[in-house]
């Protein structure tokens, strides 16, 4: 089963709940707020700029959408509630238990997130060619970690990105229109036809409005 490879690396530091507080609770003039958060994002997308380049032009890529991609999922959920998640759907699986599905444990454990730029685990399992369905926990488990390294989180984001490309038919290279629903898609994934992708594009939006910021942390 193809498997990405979890090469020891130096990643930029994970968003913690003591940076979830400060953005959360601390007002801006205390340094936290909206500013606390936009200044993790952008300096989370200059340590990984060499990354992130490589893995667009890779991918074929426009780097100001991998960039802003990343930008906005990075600074989510901090890493320990995923891996919790993780093992509280597995039991949940496991035990064939109905839970409340409001608190989210009833989901699927390949329906969980991991990485800094967030990715499910079904969707990184086929972006390496396989079938969550068909991995143990133990696989899954090592998947998630996989995601955990930036390095990998990056490219897999971007081979992502690149199948979703594809989905619709889009030639490259990728005009700003195309990104957009690409982008957008991330977010949503390939269920929505284009037109429903297109009359609620606010994910893609927001990417492509940070094209200009993107660039800048790129250089």
């Amino acid at each position: 089963m193809p498997q990405p490879r979890c090469e020891a690396e130096i990643n930029f530091r994970k968003w913690s709940v003591r940076d979830l507080a400060k953005w959360k609770l601390a007002p801006s003039v205390l340094g936290g707020g909206k500013d606390y958060l936009f200044a993790f994002k952008d300096e989370w997308v200059r340590y990984n700029r060499a990354g992130i380049l490589a893995a667009a032009k890779r991918h074929d890529l426009p780097p100001e959408l991998v960039a802003g991609v990343a930008w906005i999922e990075v600074a989510g959920d901090p890493t320990f509630i995923d891996r919790l998640a993780f093992e509280v759907r597995t039991v949940v699986s496991r035990a064939g238990e109905t839970i409340d599905g409001s608190l989210g444990v009833s989901k699927p454990p390949e329906k969980t997130s991991f990485g800094s730029v967030s990715m499910q685990l079904e969707v990184a399992a086929e972006t390496i060619g396989a079938k969550a369905r068909d991995m143990d926990t133990k696989s899954l488990r090592q998947l998630g970690a996989c995601l955990e390294h930036d390095g990998i989180n990056v490219d897999l984001a971007a081979r992502h990105l690149s199948a979703l490309a594809d989905h619709d038919g889009f030639a490259r290279p990728l005009t700003v229109e195309d990104a957009r629903v690409v982008a957008t898609r991330y977010n949503r994934g390939k269920e929505p036809t284009r037109a429903e992708i297109t009359k609620n594009a606010s994910y893609g939006d927001a990417v492509v409005r940070r094209y200009a910021r993107m660039r800048l942390l790129l250089r």
